[in-house]
């Protein structure tokens, strides 16, 4: 009991030294996240299941859904930079609500693929507008402001996959889809009424003659960012297979979607509670961002060894909790570098580059894994991902060469 209540005063402490701002839009983020939650971890049981696609279609669709939330993540940053935060969101906000009135008038084939690709468009410019509005309002911050709203984040795919869940299982998956668009409404709210009156405390805007400079003088900077944006693509391809072949192959050996929904409901409460614990860890050994991106990818390795093996539902469970270790590690210190990395006018510009990394690999990984798992096993595929977490690490270890060996200005990594 002692132990609990040092955790939840931990987690108290950390969240009431967030700045007002930096908790308006870890808000925002976290209702978005709750809606995108009923809808993500069903896609392909839902058109497995109701559109009756076979599992290489499924994966099509999946790749074109993140090709266009890339292609998101390129105009959120450069709106960012060009117009400000609240521009660049609720231009996000409004295509993808737009997109789900209709998903939810037609969802049958093939108007869900295309309103799915409108729906990866708005909110692939949402999250890099979110990321630059907090590195830009809270400059300070550092990775305790990504880590903060990684928290709240996965709070809400916690709430959002559980109703998710049990809404497809109990009732149907029209219900999920409108619970996808009611808590989308509700994040319009917060950004027409909270997120509008957010104001940065660094410009970001600049001259052409600055932005030449820039261009010219941080080359090493974009380098050192398509390295590490190229592990974090690597990193995705291997998570991204239990929003897609998983599913699959859990349904495949009996268990229900509500279960499914529990690894999700698990993970997300898994951060919550554990961050504090991780927190102290950090604090204690003072670990640079580099490492912590090593560690978690050889914690990744662990439990895709594990998933590619195991047979039980305990099983995937804990394979669940060691992936969350590793993804705690991970997701919160890439946008932290990016932030470190990004020249003054380009926050946007890198927040999108490094979001984009991210989307390619949740486009390829449900292509290559599916089509893997299909034509040879799980295991094949888990062990090819294992692969990609080591070539990962070698892009991680050597993404600051250039700028250690020939630095004009001190970048924290």
């Amino acid at each position: 009991m002692s132990f609990i209540k040092r955790l939840i005063d931990s987690m108290k402490n950390s969240i009431s030294s967030l700045p007002s701002e930096i908790w308006t839009l870890n808000l925002g983020m976290t209702i978005n996240v709750i809606a995108g939650s009923f809808l993500w971890p069903m896609n392909a049981l839902f058109m497995k299941s109701e559109l009756g696609k076979p599992s290489f279609v499924i994966g099509v669709v999946m790749f074109i859904y993140a090709g266009s939330t890339a292609l998101g993540n390129w105009v959120g940053g450069a709106l960012f930079d060009k117009f400000g935060g609240y521009r660049s969101t609720i231009t996000g906000i409004v295509i993808t609500l737009t997109a789900l009135v209709g998903l939810n008038i037609n969802h049958g084939w093939p108007c869900y693929p295309l309103f799915l690709m409108f729906i990866g468009l708005g909110q692939g410019i949402v999250f890099p507008s979110i990321n630059a509005m907090v590195g830009t309002t809270w400059p300070e911050g550092g990775r305790k402001a990504y880590n903060a709203g990684y928290v709240l984040q996965n709070l809400g795919v916690a709430i959002g996959a559980y109703l998710g869940g049990m809404t497809a299982e109990y009732l149907s998956f029209d219900y999920s889809f409108r619970g996808f668009l009611g808590f989308y409404i509700i994040f319009l709210l917060i950004a027409i009424f909270k997120i509008r009156k957010i104001k940065p405390r660094i410009n970001y805007s600049i001259t052409k003659k600055e932005d030449a400079h820039l261009e010219k003088g941080d080359s090493k900077r974009i380098y050192a960012l398509m390295m590490i944006g190229f592990a974090f693509l690597l990193c995705w391809v291997g998570y991204v297979q239990w929003q897609n072949t998983i599913p699959l192959h859990v349904r495949s050996m009996g268990m229900t979607m509500d279960q499914y929904a529990n690894f999700w409901m698990l993970n997300g409460s898994f951060i919550v509670f554990m961050q504090p614990v991780l927190s102290r860890i950090l604090r204690y050994f003072k670990l640079s961002n580099k490492k912590l991106i090593i560690i978690g990818l050889l914690i990744f390795m662990i439990s895709h060894f594990i998933t590619g093996n195991v047979q039980s539902y305990k099983g995937y469970l804990l394979s669940m909790c060691i992936l969350t270790t590793a993804e705690m590690l991970i997701w919160p210190t890439v946008p932290t570098i990016a932030n470190n990395l990004a020249p003054r006018g380009k926050s946007g510009m890198f927040q999108g580059i490094s979001a984009m990394f991210a989307t390619g690999g949740r486009a390829i990984g449900p292509l290559i894994g599916l089509t893997i798992a299909d034509a040879f096993s799980i295991q094949v595929l888990f062990m090819g991902i294992i692969g990609l977490m080591a070539i990962a690490g070698v892009f991680v270890y050597f993404h600051d060469f250039w700028l250690n060996k020939n630095s004009e200005r001190s970048v924290s990594l």
